[in-house]
């Protein structure tokens, strides 16, 4: 199988896990006009292969539900995330969680927190607390990271070598 062939593939695969995402993390009312929503995928290329992550998160009604999966063929990693926090400005957003599974099972209950913006596109992923306190927070990633802005945040860190990337908010910002 050509190397092509198997990138389609990953695509199409992180493809159908947004989609399911989106459906699990779809408000449950249409009229839940209070409610935001975002999704998004990234492919990017690593001296160790293709590094893939995807997302899908909800908040209304007070709380925050989604889920993202991360396959890092630099660290060897694969891993969920239940995501917990999705504090959005405008068309930009900061969106975090716990690892709830994973190949490596030292890293369960690590924070992750990323950050993404829609139109241009982009995602970032690089901000861990690891196994360090306090836990990573979407309230305190930007002072943990050492960016002033959510926007420096989301353009610091965006990473190099991007094959594709999509990112969509609702509603719209």
């Amino acid at each position: 199988m050509t190397i092509r062939r198997r990138s389609l593939r990953r695509l199409t695969l992180l493809l159908s896990l947004v989609g399911a995402l989106l459906v699990v993390a779809a408000p449950a009312s249409a009229s839940d006009i209070t409610s935001n929503s975002a999704a998004g995928f990234l492919q990017s290329t690593t001296p160790a292969g293709t590094r893939s992550f995807a997302f899908a998160v909800h908040s209304g009604g007070g709380g925050v539900a989604g889920t993202a999966f991360v396959n890092n063929p630099n660290t060897g990693l694969t891993f969920t995330l239940s995501l917990r926090c999705f504090s959005r400005q405008g068309n930009e957003a900061i969106i975090g969680g716990v690892v709830t599974a994973a190949n490596n099972p030292t890293i369960l209950g690590w924070s992750y927190v990323f950050g993404i913006e829609d139109n241009p596109d982009i995602v970032t992923f690089t901000l861990t607390d690891g196994d360090t306190s306090p836990t990573l927070t979407c309230d305190n990633a930007l002072s943990a990271a050492g960016e002033p802005t959510l926007d420096s945040f989301v353009h610091d860190f965006t990473p190099p070598s991007v094959i594709q990337e999509a990112v969509t908010m609702f509603p719209s910002g």
